[in-house]
């Protein structure tokens, strides 16, 4: 071999090194490059729009992104604002100061064929949704579900509040975790309202989401001592199904103005709801068991007629040592079945009733305790005549509207008095005439005196004199 043709023998390592060292550096220089291109397209409006255009596909919502700061592993927003079309679950949302860890994918992964980002530890201080009808008008192309490209491991949220027609819920702070098929959420503190309801304190709630079922493990809530808990499953679209337990809850709030002198005390038990989430138009059903604990009746109508028939003011306010019932709520009204209500060694009272719109209507059994009755002429013999439980029953009606409302019993127990009054008469029949105007007399002015309220008794009566 030459020398000249070792020589070239020589160099061709040292050429084919060079060559593959030269190769390598672009490469990594290219890589390089290209990661700060990545780094740099992520911070352009560019990639803030594609979010956008996206976001609002997915939320069917018109979504407008703050722009996003990168300092590290981190990146910052103001926030973003949406605008809900008819084909979004809310009107709008907007979400304030975000910060959150992110971290890229290596360029290599991304050229063959990675696209995924992790963000982690996202931080949000304000969350408000309003779930009004006002919609905007914009159409959206259809949502196609695709793999994610954003994998989001867990979400903290200091401040939510979500209004709706008549109420709302806020000052929740609520911490969201990524879990096997959907996501575990958290939610503490907050006060809930409702038109026409006391405001609750929620204390805590357990969620979890896995599309498309919400899942309420627990939810606490508090109002004025009492404890209310609800648990069960919602469909998004279909249906929801909760059950609620309660305790220790003041009635007072919850009854019509005209009511809330009348009746006093706790409520506990618990009820089922259930909704056709399908349409718009369904009213939900509740029914369950209800109990009135240290309940107190006063200032009624018939307990003051009761009051003056027995000549005792034990009528005028009941304290009641038992009080329940099976309730339902529906399309229809409310339905009251297997009401127990009973003040010891007083009055006791078993029935039912519904009320459709404003019309009330029931059918009860009503006792009292045989020794008032003495006072009532007529009274046990012809009204009060069956005796269970130590108690002397009657049946009562109840009709009309909850505004304007009759029963029956007045009027029967003035009629048994008359009666009472005439067999006096017949029996006095056989005796002095003085000594029967005066029986008379004394009759008449007792019936006058036990029925204010019906005139015609003792017109007719006053006819026997």
């Amino acid at each position: 071999m030459s020398r000249r043709n070792a020589t070239q023998s020589k160099r061709w390592p040292k050429i084919l090194a060079w060559t593959l060292g030269s190769l390598v550096v672009l490469f990594i220089a290219a890589t390089l490059i290209a990661q700060s291109w990545l780094n740099s397209y992520l911070r352009s409006p560019a990639f803030r729009q594609q979010l956008e255009e996206k976001a609002s596909i997915k939320m069917r919502a018109k979504v407008e992104i703050a722009p996003v700061r990168f300092q590290g592993p981190q990146f910052f927003s103001d926030g973003f604002n949406a605008s809900g079309t008819s084909e979004a679950g809310f009107s709008s949302v907007k979400v304030e100061n975000i910060r959150g860890d992110i971290s890229l994918p290596f360029i290599l992964r991304v050229i063959f064929g990675e696209r995924r980002f992790r963000i982690e530890n996202v931080e949000v201080q304000r969350l408000s949704i309003e779930c009004y009808k006002d919609r905007i008008d914009l159409s959206l192309p259809p949502y196609l579900e695709k793999e994610r490209a954003t994998d989001l491991s867990n979400l903290t949220i200091r401040d939510v509040r979500v209004d709706w027609p008549g109420g709302g819920l806020a000052g929740t702070s609520v911490n969201a975790e990524k879990v096997e098929g959907g996501w575990k959420v958290e939610g503490h503190g907050g006060k809930l309202t409702q038109l026409g309801l006391p405001a609750l304190e929620l204390d805590s709630a357990r969620v979890v989401y896995k599309e498309p079922s919400l899942f309420v493990q627990e939810a606490k809530l508090r109002q004025e001592g009492g404890e209310i808990t609800a648990s069960g499953e919602i469909v998004t679209d279909k249906r929801a199904d909760l059950l609620f337990k309660f305790s220790r809850i003041n009635v007072t709030p919850l009854l019509p103005e005209d009511w809330r002198a009348r009746l006093h005390g706790n409520l506990a038990g618990e009820l089922n709801f259930g909704k056709e989430l399908g349409t718009s138009n369904a009213l939900p059903v509740v029914k369950g068991k209800v109990r009135l604990d240290n309940g107190v009746i006063e200032a009624l109508p018939i307990l003051n007629t009761i009051a003056n028939f027995l000549k005792t003011e034990q009528f005028r306010r009941i304290e009641l040592s038992q009080a329940s019932g099976d309730v339902r709520y529906d399309a229809q009204g409310w339905q009251v079945t297997n009401l127990v209500l009973e003040a010891k060694q007083l009055l006791a009272v078993r029935g039912s009733f519904t009320v459709r719109g404003k019309v009330i209507d029931g059918t009860f059994a009503i006792g009292v305790t045989p020794g008032p009755l003495q006072w009532l002429p007529g009274a046990q013999e012809k009204v009060f005549n069956t005796m269970k439980d130590g108690y002397a029953w009657t049946t009562l009606r109840i009709t009309g509207t909850t505004d304007k409302w009759h029963e029956d019993l007045s009027e029967r127990l003035a009629i048994a008095a008359g009666n009472a009054v005439l067999d006096k008469v017949a029996e006095a029949a056989g005796g002095a005439l003085e000594t029967t105007k005066k029986g008379i007399d004394d009759a008449v002015d007792t019936v006058k005196k036990f029925t204010p309220n019906l005139p015609l008794v003792p017109n007719v009566l006053d006819l026997l004199k």
